[in-house]
């Protein structure tokens, strides 16, 4: 019985402390825009939430059903999920990041066409300026090893299969400068 107890209380105190940490903050939670996804097309949207003093909880997703033309495309479903560290405080100043990232895409230039998939994690580095009392400009840029698993055909439409592909690679990752509404 005394087991069953430990195995309930510590779970519930650490949950119980969780949010009674955020609800002290007077600003919890963001919903931000990544302006040079939105530039080429893709709709955008992250939220976050504050962990604590100095830690915050981050999920983004990114959309581009688009085709620009029949030789370009960047058709693609993204998102991820990360926790932030904070030097100062949450939402202002320096900041390390951590995230685990997926994605489908559909992306087309010259003569070839990708269909695929990929799954990743990465790391950042960040710069929150604080505009107004709700309202930041965010600059990040990272870092994220993942697997891709990806098709190659022509690029025209039902174009003819040339290869399939799966490999490792290190690629830049979440180059973002953010409008963040701070709520």
């Amino acid at each position: 019985m005394k087991s069953l107890n430990k195995n309930i209380i510590i779970p519930a105190s650490i949950v119980l402390e969780l949010l009674l940490t955020t609800a002290t903050f007077a600003q919890t939670k963001t919903l931000s825009l990544n302006i040079p996804l939105l530039i080429t097309g893709s709709l955008n949207a992250e939220h976050s939430f504050v962990l604590s003093k100095r830690y915050s909880c981050h999920t983004m997703v990114s959309w581009n059903p688009f085709e620009f033309s029949k030789e370009v495309k960047i058709k693609h479903l993204n998102a991820l999920s990360g926790i932030r560290l904070w030097h100062w405080h949450t939402y202002s100043g320096f900041f390390n990041g951590a995230y685990i990232s997926g994605a489908v895409y559909n992306v087309g230039y010259n003569s070839t066409r990708y269909q695929g998939h990929y799954y990743g994690v990465g790391t950042t580095l960040g710069y929150a300026k604080m505009l107004s009392k709700d309202l930041n400009m965010e600059f990040e840029a990272g870092v994220c090893a993942s697997i891709n698993s990806f098709d190659m055909y022509e690029i025209e439409p039902c174009g003819e299969f040339l290869d399939s592909t799966c490999k490792f690679c290190l690629l830049p990752f979440k180059l973002s400068i953010s409008l963040v509404y701070v709520f």
